[in-house]
């Protein structure tokens, strides 16, 4: 059995709303690098452990993004492609 996965987003204080991973008893925040106010919202992951989700940009524009995660969940091997 594979370890279950689950990831989605959260609205912070601020009102911005952040991305997450949680995997092996482990919350990951996931903010991508080109969103403006951290506006990163994760909506699924697969098998292979590629999650996609979308970011808002500072013009106010969304785009989808796909990230992969690494064997040890680590923040540092998350990647926004």
């Amino acid at each position: 059995m594979t370890e279950a996965r689950i990831v989605g987003y959260y609205t912070d204080g601020a009102g911005d709303f952040h991305g997450f991973l949680y995997s092996g008893g482990k919350w990951i925040t996931l903010d991508d690098p080109l969103a403006a106010n951290a506006s990163t919202a994760a909506n699924s992951i697969n098998n292979a452990g590629q999650i996609v989700g979308y970011y808002n940009d500072g013009s106010g524009g969304t785009h989808g993004f796909i990230a992969t995660v690494g064997q040890s969940h680590a923040h540092s091997e998350i990647l926004f492609i």
